[in-house]
């Protein structure tokens, strides 16, 4: 009855089987402790609940679903902090449940989500008022994923994972390390996404991953790939076993959009390439990078991130030939012909691969040592012979 439901306030409770938000009109419904509910106030000002005394002691929520086998966002359930106090995640005692916790946040007017990681401690930004974290505030809500399709899961408190500071928002700048934050926005709206290496974490999806949570088809999106889950947070071992990465976005419509690497800890360069334009970005130098895409919708392999590539050098030969490489490719463009020969010799002299390309960009995998080789490039405008360093 504190929401005043009939009047001109809106309160919803999320049902994970249908995916949907049926709203609570009757003022004498009872709110659940650990239950999370979305409300809308239909006007600025104070909401004051009373009642004879405050949860304490252990709050559990139990019975939480997965249905479904095929539906994409199945399994989300919302679940509320149910003390007036701050209570960590990092702490929480769960079954069946992923690590990750999932916010509603906006930017001015659009809702969004922001996303926390428990294994890592890292979390998003796309509030833009700092990145969340895992110690949620008194009465927040949150989304919580339970792992297995058909089946249930439980998420418990205790006073020992409660504090009383004076946290009252989800959003704290914390000091990382091995970290790149990078996001896609269209000049309204941004979207982010973070890949980290550490030595703790697996390529494939682990406890260090966060699943994406699909925000409105009106904001542009971004997204790494593990497998068959796309992620907003992609914890990798380390740059050797993960040279490049690709990066996926879901466009709202064809135009114009940036990428901005907002952050990067890592002590070794970071290039974004564009491989439908066949151009590579030096993000530590220059964070910023404007595109435009002719369709909308999404776009899984256009760009990628590579890590701790050298780039050794664009030779005019009549037209541009481009040589790189990154961990153990080799990557050779190019830009206006189609048609020559590659050769990769070792310092001695031998060569240890050749190959007649007829493609405006290769990449050749090299299963040789760590060290310097010289890749040489023979078109009909030319020949160019640089040195590279394969890691």
């Amino acid at each position: 009855a504190s929401y005043d439901v009939a009047s001109g306030n809106k309160l919803w409770i999320a049902d994970e089987v249908t995916q949907s938000y049926p709203q609570i009109t009757n003022g004498s419904t009872v709110l659940n402790p650990m239950e999370g509910y979305v409300a809308r106030m239909g006007s600025t000002g104070t909401l004051t609940l009373s009642g004879t005394s405050f949860n304490t002691g252990n709050q559990s929520a139990s019975g939480l679903t997965r249905t479904g086998t095929t539906e994409l966002n199945r399994g989300y359930n919302l679940v509320g902090n149910p003390y007036p106090s701050t209570v960590s995640w990092d702490d929480v005692d769960t079954t069946n449940l992923y690590g990750s916790i999932w916010y509603r946040t906006h930017q001015n007017s659009t809702m969004l989500y922001d996303a926390y990681n428990a294994a890592s401690g890292f979390g998003t930004n796309n509030n833009l008022l700092g990145a969340v974290t895992g110690d949620i505030p008194p009465t927040q809500a949150f989304w919580v994923r339970v792992k297995n399709d058909e089946s249930t899961a439980s998420v418990n408190f205790t006073n020992a994972m409660r504090s009383h500071g004076t946290l009252s928002g989800i959003y704290r700048m914390a000091a990382e390390e091995g970290t790149v934050r990078i996001a896609l926005s269209n000049g309204t709206n941004s979207d982010e996404a973070i890949i980290f290496f550490d030595p703790s974490a697996q390529d494939a999806y682990d406890a260090y991953d966060s699943q994406k949570f699909w925000a409105g088809a009106s904001v542009p999106q971004l997204y790494t790939t593990v497998g068959t889950d796309s992620l907003v947070i992609n914890g990798l071992f380390s740059t050797a076993s993960n040279p490049v990465v690709d990066l996926g976005v879901k466009l709202p419509t064809a135009g114009e959009y940036t990428f901005d690497a907002t952050s990067i800890t890592l002590n070794e360069n970071v290039h974004l390439e564009d491989r439908y334009l066949g151009i590579f970005q030096n993000l530590n130098s220059e964070p910023t990078y404007a595109f435009t895409s002719s369709v909308a919708g999404n776009i899984p392999t256009r760009f990628a991130l590579h890590f701790g590539m050298s780039v050794t050098g664009v030779e005019d030969a009549g037209s541009n030939v481009g040589i790189y490489s990154s961990g153990k490719h080799v990557i050779v463009l190019l830009s206006g012909m189609s048609a020559g020969t590659i050769d990769v010799f070792d310092m001695a002299g031998r060569m240890v691969h050749t190959r007649h390309i007829k493609l405006e960009r290769t990449t050749i995998d090299l299963s040789t040592a760590s060290g310097i080789y010289l890749v040489r490039v023979e078109t009909a405008n030319g020949t160019v012979t640089r040195k590279i360093s394969i890691q």
